[in-house]
């Protein structure tokens, strides 16, 4: 009864706060990307073609969909103020399952409220919002995994949150079947009965049915079996940041042309900004997604020793990103003396400060899992195992952030703020208790 009344505090709290911080002035702010989820959602509405619909994953034009039904796809902003307080209420759930005492669940719970940087985006026509909550809601199905008795109900949910999370945003993936496999080598290590492991293959082959059928409708509108077009313009850019487009070497000739149009042509301010690229190709009729994709294909084989320095190098460098903060925040609210600027920088820097304390805390996490595993106690090993998979989670979204963009690293990682935020907590309160013999 505690549990489920600090719950609705939390939910309560969480809403007030999602209020405060919501940019009422401008909603629905719209950008570049919200165009193409608009244009998406009226597939279902029977008012949109496949070309359109294919251009963006389903699950945020679903979204917008059930607001259309009941009004226009514009109040969907109003619905992320719950959707971003529901994440708080799922962030302090995760927490307990972390071993945290109920009173740092709910100190994380009250903090991680106040990000600017993920409220920041409850009032735009983009995917984050909803990406936050799923990713949380996914991890915590997640932990699900590691108790003894899992519920035909709880399953269930698990491969609706499996499908949800796999077609909001491309980054996540292999993210799924990822955690499949150390979740079957868990199950596997204390001898669970066939079925369980018969309900994790059948996870697998739900996201490999879920990619490939993606991926094939797809390839029936643009004739290229590929997940999402994204990925072919963001690999193209990441090539473009790299200098690799405009090194002269031998390259083959059915990709030549596309090349020397490229260098003599799609330069914008001493970078190639893939969309301006392909924005020119076609202009020329000369537009390619096949040919771009042979492209990245091409330079990827022939350079990807160096390719992954430099993701790597970049992945250090990008560590500590926190984007600029566009919204209202709470410190000009309630401190008006002090300028805009300024509060955008007090809040970054509050913010960088707990994601720095986070990525560090992700070693410590990871070394006292280690630890704990060697204790070979049951609950010890359930304890690493869902440590492991905060870790696994948290870095994948780093590192494919880094590896497969050209940009926008700091947006790449709003899913993970609350995540972060969660690793250095239980850093600091953990770092003696866990990480000792």
């Amino acid at each position: 009864m505690k549990k489920t009344n600090t719950i609705i505090l939390l939910f309560i709290y969480s809403l007030v706060v999602s209020a405060l911080l919501f940019d009422w002035k401008s909603a629905p702010i719209h950008f570049s990307d919200s165009t193409s989820y608009l244009e998406a959602s009226d597939f279902f509405l029977g008012k949109g073609s496949l070309a359109r619909f294919v251009d963006r994953p389903p699950s945020y034009p679903l979204f917008l969909v059930f607001f259309d039904l009941i009004g226009n796809k514009g109040i969907s902003v109003y619905g992320q103020i719950v959707i971003n307080a529901l994440s708080i209420v799922i962030l302090f759930l995760i927490s307990l399952r972390l071993g945290l005492r109920l009173k740092y669940a709910i100190a994380l719970a009250l903090i991680a409220a106040w990000n600017g940087e993920v409220a920041s985006y409850q009032a735009t026509i983009l995917t984050e919002t909803l990406t936050v909550f799923l990713l949380l809601f996914w991890f915590l199905s997640r932990l699900w995994m590691t108790d003894k008795i899992i519920s035909n109900k709880k399953w269930v949910t698990i491969y609706l949150l499996d499908v949800s999370l796999l077609l909001i945003k491309p980054i996540f993936i292999i993210l799924p079947i990822l955690s499949y496999v150390l979740l079957g080598l868990f199950q596997w290590y204390f001898k669970k009965t066939n079925l369980q492991i018969k309900k994790i293959i059948l996870g697998i082959v739900l996201s490999f049915v879920i990619i490939s059928g993606w991926s094939f409708l797809y390839y029936l509108d643009r004739g290229i079996f590929t997940f999402s077009s994204i990925s072919t313009v963001n690999f193209l850019g990441k090539l473009n940041q790299y200098g690799y487009l405009r090194q002269p070497e031998k390259i083959p000739e059915n990709i030549e042309p596309d090349l020397k149009f490229i260098n003599k042509n799609a330069r914008i301010d001493g970078f190639y900004d893939p969309y301006e690229i392909i924005k020119k190709l076609k202009e020329r009729n000369i537009y390619s997604e096949k040919r771009l994709k042979i492209i990245n294909e091409y330079f990827f084989r022939n350079r990807y020793f160096d390719f992954l320095l430099k993701s790597l190098r970049l992945t250090i460098s990008n560590l500590s990103i926190v984007p600029e903060i566009y919204s209202n925040l709470f410190i000009y609210n309630y401190l008006p003396f002090v300028s805009y600027d300024k509060a955008v920088s007090i809040q970054n820097d509050i913010w960088l400060l707990i994601y720095i304390l986070g990525e560090i805390g992700i070693i410590g996490i990871l070394s006292g899992a280690l630890i704990l595993f060697q204790r070979r106690q049951r609950k010890d090993v359930v304890m690493a195992t869902r440590m492991i998979m905060l870790v696994i989670v948290v870095a994948y979204v780093i590192l494919m952030g880094t590896f497969f963009s050209y940009s926008e690293y700091g947006r790449l990682r709003v899913p993970i703020a609350h995540l972060l935020t969660l690793t250095s907590l239980w850093f600091l309160i953990n770092r003696n208790n866990y990480l000792k013999e």
